[in-house]
C-alpha cells in the first residue's frame, strides 16, 4: 500500500509523514548580488523630531519604530540626524548643509500632544536642493502610536518609490501557547498579537483573502479537519466544506472562491468551491497526493505539491486544472508552495543535508537559490504584498517561532517572542 505524505506539520493529527531516504542531490544555486540592492537605497536622514513637554517618550517612540519600518521597507538607506532638530523653519540651506553630499530626502518631525490625543507631523525635504517637497499629519491615541507610526511609514514609502508600503499589514498563525492549536494575527513587525480562534481544538493553514477582511482556515472544532472561514471585521465564521480531511485553503484572486486539499478515495486532490460552500467541483484526478496550492498574481497558474512521482515534488498547472507539468526535479523533498506577488518567485520548503529550508524557484524552473542553508528547520515559506520579504517558521532559536527576512535571505528577525510554538504563517495583503 503506498504511504501517504501530506505536509510536515507536527500539529497535524490523523496524517502520516513521508520522509525519502535517499540522500538529496545538490543543485546548482543562483547567488544574487546583495550589494547591488543594497546600493539601489535612497539616502535618507531623519533628525531628531520636535516635541512639547510631557511627551518626550511618545516622540522617542514614535521616531524609533517609524526607523524601524523605513528601513525594514528596504527602499531606503537610513542616516540618523538627531543631533539635528526638526524645526517649520528649515531654510533651504540649512537642509543643504545637514544632507551634505551623500543624503538625498532629508525627514523631520513634530509630535504635538492635545488632550489624550497625539498628532505627527512628518515633512520630507529634498537634501540636493533643499527644498520642501511633501507634509503630512498623522494622528490616534496613545495606544494607537505603534500604527501612527507605520501610517507615516507607508506614506512615505509610497511617496518616494510608488510602491506600497507594508507597515500596515498584519501576519496570521498558528500557535499552541494557550495549549491548543489556535489561529492569531499580530502587526507586521511582531507586536500586537490578538487571537482569533478560541474552540481548545486544532486549528491550521491560515489564509487571507484579497481583501484582508476573511481568513480561510482548517478546523478541527466539530472533530474533523473541515475547511472554515472567519470575517475579522465582524467576527462571523462559517463552514464551507467538511467530511474527510480538509487541507491548506488559499482564495482565488476574485475573493469569492477558495481553492483547498481534500480526501477522495484514499487520497489528497484539488478541490474548488465558492466562498459559502457552494459549487464544489474537484480539480485534479492524480494518482497522488495534492495539496498546498498558491495562484501566480494574475490568477491564471497555481503551483502545487504532489507526490504523484515517488516524492513531493513541485507542480504547475492552469487554473481550470489542465496543462499540469512539474516544476521541481532535484531533491526528495519539496513543498508548500508560495508564489511571490510579482510573479518572478516561487518560495516553497525545501530538504537539503537532511534538514528543512526555504528555497525559491523561478516559475520556468532555470533558477534556484536557497536562502537558508542552515542547521535548522526552516519551513512554510509566506510573501509579503511587496514581493521583497518573506516570513517563515524555524526552530533556530529551539521552540518553532514565525521570523521575517528578505528575499535575499538576509535580515533575519524573530517575530514572536511568547512562549510555545508558532507555525504556518500567512502574510496579510495591503488593505486599502
Amino acid at each position: 500500500m503506498r504511504r501517504v505524505f501530506i505536509l510536515k506539520f507536527r500539529l497535524l493529527l490523523m496524517v502520516s509523514l513521508l520522509i525519502a531516504a535517499a540522500p538529496p542531490v545538490r543543485s546548482a544555486e543562483v547567488h544574487i548580488d546583495i550589494e547591488r540592492l543594497e546600493s539601489s537605497r535612497t539616502p535618507v536622514g531623519v533628525l531628531g523630531f520636535e516635541t512639547e513637554p510631557g511627551a518626550e517618550s511618545e516622540v522617542k517612540s514614535v521616531r524609533d519604530i517609524l526607523m524601524m519600518d523605513l528601513k525594514r521597507s528596504l527602499a531606503f538607506q537610513l542616516t540618523d540626524l538627531s543631533q539635528y532638530p526638526s524645526s517649520k523653519n528649515l531654510a533651504p540651506e540649512d537642509v543643504k548643509k545637514i544632507a551634505g553630499d551623500r543624503i538625498e530626502i532629508i525627514l523631520t518631525g513634530k509630535v504635538k500632544k492635545e488632550g489624550d490625543q497625539f498628532k505627527l507631523n512628518a515633512a520630507l525635504y529634498n537634501g540636493k536642493t533643499g527644498k520642501w517637497m511633501w507634509e503630512r499629519v498623522f494622528g490616534g491615541s496613545k495606544s494607537s502610536l505603534r500604527m501612527i507610526s507605520h501610517r507615516t511609514s507607508d506614506k512615505i514609502v509610497y511617496q518616494l518609490t510608488g510602491e506600497e508600503g507594508i507597515a500596515q499589514t498584519e501576519i496570521a498563525y498558528v500557535s499552541d501557547t494557550g495549549g491548543s492549536k489556535e489561529i492569531y494575527r499580530m502587526d507586521y513587525d511582531g507586536y500586537n498579537p490578538r487571537l482569533l480562534t478560541l474552540n481548545h481544538t486544532i486549528n491550521l493553514f491560515p489564509r487571507w483573502s484579497p481583501d484582508g477582511t476573511r481568513i480561510s482556515y482548517t478546523s478541527y472544532i466539530d472533530r474533523n479537519p473541515d475547511i472554515w472561514i472567519m470575517d475579522i471585521t465582524t467576527s462571523k465564521r462559517w463552514k464551507v466544506a467538511s467530511g474527510g480531511l480538509k487541507l491548506s485553503p488559499v482564495w482565488y484572486p476574485d475573493g469569492r472562491r477558495i481553492l483547498f486539499a481534500a480526501s477522495v478515495e484514499g487520497q489528497t486532490q484539488l478541490f474548488t468551491g465558492m466562498e459559502d460552500g457552494k459549487n464544489i467541483q474537484r480539480l485534479t484526478f492524480s494518482i497522488g497526493n495534492d495539496l498546498s496550492p498558491s495562484f501566480s498574481p494574475k490568477g491564471d497558474q497555481v503551483v502545487f505539491n504532489s507526490d504523484r512521482g515517488g516524492a513531493p515534488q513541485l507542480y504547475l498547472m492552469n487554473n481550470d486544472g489542465t496543462n499540469v507539468r512539474r516544476l521541481t526535479f532535484e531533491g526528495e523533498y519539496n513543498t508548500t508552495p508560495s508564489w511571490s506577488p510579482k510573479g518572478d518567485w516561487i518560495a516553497y520548503t525545501c530538504r537539503t543535508d537532511n534538514r528543512l529550508q526555504i528555497c525559491l524557484i523561478s516559475p520556468d524552473g532555470q533558477r534556484k537559490v536557497n536562502l537558508s542553508s542552515n542547521r535548522y528547520e526552516d519551513e512554510s515559506p509566506g510573501w509579503a504584498p511587496d514581493g521583497r520579504h518573506l516570513v517563515f517558521s524555524s526552530n533556530r532559536d529551539g521552540k518553532t517561532n514565525v521570523y521575517m527576512m528578505t528575499s535575499e535571505g538576509t535580515e533575519i528577525e524573530r517575530l514572536t517572542r511568547t512562549g510555545g510554538n508558532f507555525i504556518d504563517p500567512a502574510w496579510s495583503p495591503v488593505r486599502h
